[in-house]
């Protein structure tokens, strides 16, 4: 038998073990594999969800836009760009980053040389959008004559060939071939601290970071044309200024951002703006590492596992939404908290693999166990009809031979008067063993009447006394042999409806184990009262008395107290069961109270008008 339960235990481990592992090894495939579109989708949800950062205030933007076009019905000359340059010169700006490419603007070499002087003058910034590699820095210098303005590279990112492939700009690179960028070399200045770059990762010869987007229209926008006529007075000082187009006739002045994919979304100038306050703030979105998204995933798929093998159906379909929801709400906590962008797309693949994966799997245990039980159950069929044969047997088979030996007893010991005393004794006690045995097989075929279902009630109307005086009269000859007095105080009551038979035997019962468990020239005394439109019927007695521990137990199949359990006291644990069973079948109900050595009292309680 130990061995047996050893082997159980030995497969509900291998089981468990095994279950556990297809849970992880489906986490590691999944977070081995990248779903870049998918995870794009759900970081754009998460940025247009959070809050929008605070900006550093530093940042303002001057565009050359349609306005200024239609208003000068040209685009702005070199002489436009040293006019706006000399009146932006009186707002001290504390930088000036160009995005326009200077060789490119029309006028003559004078006009040119005045330009590239007033650049150098103002220290100036062209941020290029070439990334030469190491050793090749001299790209980013500028054609005669502005060949000694301060040319770094700022170059701009979408995902055009990798990761999501959307043409969304999410990306910026901090340095490029060991050379920091634009935004590295000026947000250094600004910067309150010198911190590590947050989010920084490595992605072939460059480290980049994810930008920390603000809506389009975030930071403050003035027009070129506005201030080179002096209609650009409210531009405030001290700020860093950058300078681009906004021309919609051309899509190369504009980016998509995870706010909106439209062609138009935001201007080359405020995304420079964004990238460069990403890094003054130091904000930038940090990736959760594939160790993260493993452990997430792996905890998830081990929850789901418990969910569908342990919960019922539709609770479990309610937990894993709960669970699916849970995750939504950390993972967006997480990176409107602290920057920390936690991949999504894993752990909610893995719940659906893992529902669909281990449902078929539950439902092929339970129809295992439903067979296994459908099987037991057919066994216990039979094992029932077997128990109802018995049943009959005790009944017809073995009560007329008791009947029989009871018979000749008596008949001996009334005729027999040449026994000796010894040969009276043994007589004596056949018929008294036969009479414990026959009192048994009853209480076995009541019990199984009951658990058949087989007992029904024939109600008329009686005098619960004379049905009590049956039951004292019943016991007299237990009473007197044991020199108990049974004494009966029967207040005169209406007559109810009961099951004469099932409530004699119920009375019978309570006033036999009063006797067997009362010693020798004690008392029981029964009562019968009308109290509260109740018949209330109670024996008591002077016997042992029941702990407080056993008192809840008395009334269960087969109970017997371990106060009698050792003692000479003859019991099948029965009566007290089908006592019981009767009363409530009247729609009544009995119970005990008792003290140790001092007695119990049996309460009975039946209606007065039985439905």
């Amino acid at each position: 038998m130990k061995l047996l339960n050893k082997n159980v235990k030995l497969y509900d481990a291998f089981k468990f073990l095994l279950r556990v592992s297809i849970a992880i090894s489906t986490s590691f495939i999944l977070t081995s594999y990248n779903f870049y579109s998918l995870d794009a989708f759900f970081y754009d949800l998460k940025i247009k969800l959070k809050p929008t950062s605070e900006t550093s205030h530093l940042i303002v933007t001057v565009n050359v836009n349609e306005v200024t076009l239609d208003t000068l019905k040209r685009k702005p000359n070199v002489k436009d760009h040293i006019n706006f340059l000399q009146k932006l010169a009186q707002k001290k700006p504390k930088k000036i980053i160009y995005t326009i490419d200077p060789t490119k603007l029309d006028g003559s070499n004078i006009d040119k040389q005045a330009l590239a002087k007033l650049g150098e003058k103002l220290n100036l910034i062209y941020a290029s959008p070439k990334v030469p590699k190491k050793g090749l820095e001299d790209e980013l210098k500028l054609s005669y004559p502005y060949g000694n303005w301060n040319s770094m590279p700022a170059p701009r990112t979408r995902e055009s060939i990798i990761f999501a492939k959307d043409y969304v700009t999410r990306r910026m690179i901090v340095t490029a071939y060991g050379r920091p960028t634009l935004h590295t070399v000026v947000a250094a200045e600004f910067r309150k601290d010198q911190k590590p770059v947050k989010g920084l990762y490595k992605y072939f010869n460059t480290y980049q970071t994810l930008i920390d987007f603000k809506p389009t229209g975030t930071y403050p926008e003035f027009t070129f044309h506005d201030l080179t006529n002096n209609r650009g007075l409210e531009l405030p000082s001290d700020k860093i200024v950058i300078v681009g187009l906004n021309e919609k006739s051309d899509t190369a002045h504009y980016i998509r951002t995870p706010y909106s994919r439209t062609i138009f979304a935001m201007t080359t100038t405020e995304m420079q703006a964004n990238m460069l306050d990403t890094l003054i703030l130091n904000s930038g979105i940090t990736e959760a590492p594939r160790w993260v998204n493993f452990i997430i995933t792996s905890i998830l798929s081990l929850m789901i596992l418990f969910v569908i093998l342990r919960v019922k159906p539709a609770k479990g379909l309610l937990s894993i939404l709960a669970i699916a929801m849970g995750l939504a709400i950390f993972s967006y906590l997480a990176f409107t908290l602290f920057h920390f962008s936690i991949n999504m797309v894993q752990p909610l693949i893995t719940i659906f693999v893992c529902y669909y994966f281990f449902i078929p799997y539950r439902l092929i245990v339970e129809s295992r166990e439903k067979w296994e039980f459908q099987k037991k159950n057919k066994l216990l069929v039979q094992v029932e009809e077997m128990k109802n044969n018995f049943m009959k047997m005790m009944s017809h088979d073995l009560k007329t031979p008791l009947a029989r030996i009871q018979g000749m007893a008596d008949i001996t010991l009334t005729d027999g008067g040449g026994l000796s005393t010894a040969q009276r004794s043994a007589v004596q006690t056949i018929k008294n063993s036969s009479q414990e045995l026959s009192e048994l097989i009853t209480s076995i075929l009541d019990l199984g009447r009951v658990e058949n279902q087989g007992v029904k009630l024939h109600l008329n109307s009686k005098d619960i006394n004379d049905v009590i005086k049956k039951s004292i009269k019943a016991c007299e000859y237990s009473a007197q042999k044991k020199n108990i007095t049974l004494i009966a105080e029967l207040e005169p009551l209406f007559s109810i409806k009961i099951d004469e038979h099932l409530i004699k035997q119920a009375i019978t019962n309570l006033i036999e184990n009063a006797i067997k468990y009362s010693p020798e020239g004690s008392k029981v005394l029964i009562t019968s009262e009308e109290v509260d439109n109740e018949v209330l019927v109670q024996v008591s007695d002077q016997g042992i008395g029941i702990s407080e521990n056993e008192v809840e137990h008395v009334f269960d199949k087969f109970y017997r107290s371990k106060e009698v359990t050792n003692k000479d006291v003859k019991g099948s644990g029965l009566g007290l069961y089908l006592t019981k069973y009767f009363i409530n079948l009247h729609q009544g109900d009995v119970s005990v109270e008792s003290e140790m050595k001092k007695g119990s009292t049996f309460s009975m309680n039946l209606p007065l008008d039985l439905n």
